[in-house]
């Protein structure tokens, strides 16, 4: 194996191998990589790891998929969807992975980055692609683990909207109306819908002690990202209310990378104050669903008499004796689906996934 000299300097390094020398700046996404693999001395590493399009495709690979990834080909990034077809991949998303190459959040892009084309794909309308590219060209928004992003909602400071002041946008609630409630004209520059925007826009909304909430938004629920403002906002049908964001909103990004999971989330997003995971309880998304009310889930009698059942501190208490049907609405108008358990709490479970069908019970 060809052994590498180097010489460390302000810039970066200066590499000697066969009587040549080249030099990594240590602006080189991979510079750290580099570093390392060389005090290693596995030379062998050092190679690929200074051409990107080498690290891409080697980083790339998914660990949950199987024979899906994110490559380049000729000079251009490609991924390989759910029905195993390559798809070019558009700008933003290809600056996301080089902001992330050489970090310990770089390794996990891949499945992240295929989750989020899959949601992309699942979004009812074919022409907001290009829509959600310009919003996430236009901040620094995290793409989370499981293919949703994160962005900025200010509220009233009892963390009711601003607008109406009868959603509740507290931290670990699920926000939810209608898709039919949504505006998805993005030539209609305030209109209908659950606002979200990056750190840019934030100034645009009135009241300087309002509280500056941390949502997480699935991009199958996104409907419009509206073109004033250099496409800082958009409008969804619900998104997760991760925290709240205790720094200067007027000044300070919230997020410090592109990509944010469980392990990382403190260290990306560390003035957040979180309540708890980046996903949802069952008890969160049982309430937008109008299953849980006010700590109580519905059990519905045979004979029709409506139950309440309190939370307990460990979940949903056990139903006993009578053997109840959970039902949920499913649809615009609703259409009542309904099943028996002896268990309230796989019941809640079970009803959240007919309503979500994003949701595993």
């Amino acid at each position: 194996m060809e052994k590498i000299f180097y010489t460390r300097h302000d810039g970066g390094l200066t590499l000697f191998r066969s009587g040549k020398h080249s030099t990594v700046s240590n602006s080189h996404p991979n510079f750290t990589r580099i570093v390392d693999a060389l005090k290693r001395r596995a030379f062998g590493e050092v190679e690929d790891l200074m051409n990107i399009a080498k690290t891409i495709t080697k980083l790339g690979v998914s660990r949950k998929f199987k024979d899906r990834k994110v490559f380049v080909k000729g000079g251009e990034i490609f991924w390989t969807d759910s029905k195993k077809k390559d798809q070019k991949m558009a700008g933003p998303l290809v600056d996301r992975i080089l902001d992330v190459i050489g970090t310990k959040e770089g390794d996990k892009f891949a499945d992240a980055l295929l989750f989020f084309m899959d949601n992309i794909k699942r979004n009812q309308l074919k022409d907001i692609r290009q829509e959600l590219y310009d919003w996430l060209m236009s901040g620094k928004a995290p793409i989370t683990y499981d293919g949703c992003f994160l962005a900025y909602k200010k509220v009233r400071k009892d963390n009711m909207d601003i607008y109406s002041g009868t959603m509740d946008n507290s931290p670990g609630k699920v926000v939810r109306i209608p898709q039919s409630q949504v505006d998805t004209n993005r030539n209609n520059e305030c209109s209908s819908g659950l606002h979200f925007c990056s750190l840019g826009y934030l100034k645009n909304y009135s009241g300087d002690d309002s509280n500056v909430m941390i949502v997480k938004v699935n991009p199958k629920h996104v409907f419009a990202i509206p073109r004033d403002y250099s496409y800082q906002k958009g409008r969804a049908s619900e998104y997760y209310v991760v925290g709240k964001y205790n720094g200067n909103w007027k000044t300070t990004e919230a997020f410090k990378s592109s990509f944010v999971d469980e392990d990382t989330k403190f260290k990306v997003m560390p003035e957040v104050e979180f309540s708890g995971w980046l996903k949802p309880s069952i008890s969160a998304l049982a309430e937008s669903f109008g299953i849980l009310k006010d700590g109580k889930v519905l059990i519905m009698k045979r004979r029709g008499q409506d139950i309440p059942v309190r939370l307990s501190a460990t979940g949903v208490d056990k139903y006993v004796d009578i053997l109840g049907t959970v039902v949920v609405g499913d649809g615009e108008p609703p259409t009542l689906k309904s099943f028996e358990t002896k268990s309230v709490r796989e019941a809640v479970k079970f009803a959240v996934s007919k309503a979500d069908k994003s949701y595993k019970a």
